[in-house]
């Protein structure tokens, strides 16, 4: 909101693949519907299997626990 990125990165660098994805997939659906393809669902279908494994979803879980305490040292 400030123009401060590298600031916003170092407090949560998981917004910036979290922005990629809410930029992309828009437009990722537009292009779809625009040309009756159904590669989005697709996609998010093998996704969600992916995250599904328990080994996936414990290093997920891992990883923002990590981001919070990475804010945590830093006082935000």
């Amino acid at each position: 909101m400030h123009g401060r990125i590298v600031e916003a990165i170092l407090i949560n660098p998981l917004g910036l693949p979290v922005m990629l994805i809410m930029l992309i997939s828009p437009v990722w659906i537009l292009a779809d519907v625009l040309l009756s393809r159904d590669s989005f669902f697709r996609a998010f279908g093998v996704i969600e299997m992916k995250l599904s494994s328990r080994g996936l979803a414990i290093a997920l879980i891992a990883l923002v626990m990590a981001n919070w305490i990475w804010n945590y040292y830093k006082g935000y």
